[in-house]
C-alpha cells in the first residue's frame, strides 16, 4: 500500500541517518544486508532488540533447557512484551550501543549491561553468589566466580573495540580449530552473538541462550547457511555450556569445535592436568604423534597438544591454591592442552592453564536439517 511504501521510505531514511550521526560507515556490503534484513522479515512474530549495530532476535515461545547436576527440565521463557505489529522488524536501524535489551533482565538474576569498552555483556547471578559473564562478543565467557574466587582468565592485552576476539575466557572456536582456510579457530569468535532467551528455573538456576546465524560476513568465508545456538547455565556449584550446531543448508557441511577455556591458576609451574595416561596426542610443537605416560601431567614449559578420544572427566590441580578444577565434557571427543610458556607477551602466562573441551580429531560432519550438540561442566574442589 502507499501507507507502507512511505513507511519503508522513512524508516530506511532514518536507519541511514543513524549511521551518519554515530559515525558508522554505510559500506555496499551493509546496505545490502539491511536489505536483505528488511526483506527476509515481514512478519511480526519474531520481535528484535538492538544492541549497538546488532540485533537480537527471540520468539516469545522460545524453549531453553536447564540443568542442575544430571536432571534436565524444559523452562519456557516468559512471553515478552513489545509494542504493537508493525510492517517491517527494523532488526538494525539503531546504532547506539547505549541501547540494551532490557527484557532479557530478570531482577537479580540475569542483567544485560554495557562491558569492557561499551560491548554488551550478560551477567548471570546465582542465589548463592556465584556469578558468571558472557559477552555477546563471541559468546566469550569472561567470568566465572564461585565464592568469590575468579577462576578465568582474560588476557590484560584484550582489545575491547570489537574488533578483535576477546582474549581469554572461553572462546568458543567453530567452524575451524587452529590455523586453516578459515580465520585462527574460525570465525564465531569474531561475530556477535543475539540473545534468543533468558530465565531461572525452579531449581534457581539462571540461564542464558545465544544464538548466531550465518550472515553476509560468514558467508564471505564459509558459504554454508548455519545456527549456532551456544546456553550457559549457572548453578550454585558449576557451570554448564550447551553448543548445539544445526544445518540449515540444503547440502552437508563438516567442522572442528573446541571451547577455548583459561583456567586461572596461582602459579603454572605447580599445575598438573589429570586425565591424560596413555592417551594419544598430537604434540602440535614438533607434529609429532607421542602417547601421555603422566599422570598426572605437569605443565614445565611451553604445550600444545591434542589429546585424542580422551575420557569424559579431566582435571587441573591448582597445587599452588589447594584447589582442583573438574572439567566434564559430552560428545567432545578431544581434548587440548596449551599454555605458551614465556612466549606470552607479558608474564601472564605463569597464570592459567588452557584446558580444551574439543572435536577436532575427527571433525563433525552434518546432513541438512540435522543438528550436532555437546557441552562442558566446570566445577571446583578444595586439595590438600
Amino acid at each position: 500500500s502507499e501507507d507502507t511504501r512511505i513507511w519503508v521510505r522513512k524508516n530506511m531514511m532514518s536507519e541511514m541517518l543513524s549511521f551518519v550521526v554515530n559515525a558508522v560507515p554505510v559500506t555496499a556490503s551493509r546496505v545490502n544486508e539491511i536489505a536483505r534484513i528488511r526483506t527476509s522479515c515481514p512478519s511480526t512474530s519474531a520481535h528484535s532488540d538492538v544492541i549497538g549495530k546488532h540485533s537480537c532476535r527471540f520468539s516469545g515461545s522460545e524453549t531453553a533447557r536447564f540443568s542442575t547436576g544430571n536432571s534436565r527440565q524444559n523452562f519456557v521463557a516468559p512471553d515478552p512484551s513489545f509494542v504493537a505489529p508493525r510492517p517491517f522488524v527494523p532488526a538494525v536501524v539503531c546504532s547506539s550501543a547505549t541501547e540494551l535489551p532490557t527484557k532479557f533482565n530478570v531482577a537479580g538474576r540475569v542483567s544485560v549491561e554495557k562491558g569492557e569498552g561499551g560491548l554488551p555483556k550478560v551477567v548471570l547471578t546465582h542465589e548463592s553468589g556465584s556469578k558468571a559473564e558472557v559477552y555477546l562478543l563471541g559468546a566469550c565467557v569472561t567470568s566465572w566466580k564461585k565464592d568469590f574466587v575468579e577462576y578465568l582468565l582474560v588476557s590484560d592485552t584484550a582489545t575491547w573495540d570489537g574488533t578483535k576476539p576477546i582474549r581469554g575466557g572461553i572462546p568458543i572456536c567453530w567452524p575451524q580449530f587452529g590455523p586453516g582456510p578459515l580465520p585462527q579457530h574460525g570465525f564465531a569468535r569474531n561475530e556477535t552473538f543475539a540473545i534468543a532467551s533468558s530465565g531461572v528455573d525452579k531449581e534457581g538456576t539462571v540461564s542464558v541462550v545465544l544464538e548466531l546465524t550465518d550472515n553476509a560476513a560468514t558467508r564471505a568465508l564459509w558459504d554454508f547457511p548455519f545456527r549456532l545456538t551456544y546456553t550457559l547455565l549457572l548453578t550454585k556449584g558449576d557451570l554448564r555450556m550447551e553448543l548445539k550446531a544445526t544445518n540449515t543448508a540444503e547440502k552437508a557441511f563438516s567442522f572442528a569445535a573446541a571451547l577455548h577455556t583459561y583456567f586461572q591458576v596461582l602459579d603454572v609451574k605447580q599445575a598438573q592436568v589429570r586425565g591424560l595416561k596413555g592417551l594419544t596426542l598430537l604434540n602440535k610443537l614438533t607434529g609429532a604423534e607421542e602417547t601421555e605416560a603422566a599422570d598426572p601431567k605437569a605443565i614445565s614449559g611451553p604445550v600444545d597438544s591434542v589429546y585424542y578420544k580422551s575420557p569424559a572427566e579431566l582435571r587441573i590441580l591448582d597445587r599452588a591454591a589447594k584447589r582442583g578444577i573438574v572439567l566434564r565434557k559430552y560428545n567432545f571427543s578431544d581434548a587440548v592442552v596449551w599454555n605458551p610458556w614465556d612466549s606470552w607477551a607479558s608474564a601472564e602466562w605463569g597464570k592459567f592453564v588452557c584446558l580444551e573441551a574439543a572435536q577436532v580429531g575427527s571433525p563433525v560432519t552434518l546432513a541438512p536439517g540435522k543438528s550436532w550438540e555437546a557441552w562442558q561442566v566446570l566445577s571446583t574442589y578444595a586439595i590438600a
